[in-house]
């Protein structure tokens, strides 16, 4: 869960972009920034939110995993899944405000 961020900003992730290739490049990169920005980024903020509420509710009742001999507190594992989901959104953001920002496809860059 933490490098899916970085590997959003070195834009790793599978894009299948058929319809957009197909649509003018300033079109194309408005309707990127309004789905990043409004779509995406709302989404992986609720689940961030969601995780850290997740991760805060285990530290207080001492949550452990009982399917493990060890029985690990699980807390520590929601909040790095917090932390990268938020991560993620803090990323999908900037690049909705560079598709958004930039003139020239040549502007928009990780």
């Amino acid at each position: 869960m933490l490098g899916v961020a970085w590997t959003a900003r070195v834009d790793g992730h599978v894009r299948v972009d058929v319809f957009s290739s197909l649509m003018p490049q300033r079109f194309s990169r408005i309707i990127n920034g309004v789905v990043y920005t409004a779509m995406i980024f709302p989404t992986f903020i609720l689940m961030a939110w969601h995780g850290w509420k997740k991760a805060g509710n285990a530290f207080v009742s001492g949550e452990v995993e009982m399917v493990s001999i060890w029985a690990p507190k699980m807390w520590p594992f929601y909040a790095i899944i917090a932390y990268g989901l938020s991560l993620l959104a803090l990323q999908v953001l900037v690049m909705g405000l560079r598709f958004l920002n930039s003139r020239n496809v040549g502007e928009v860059t990780t």
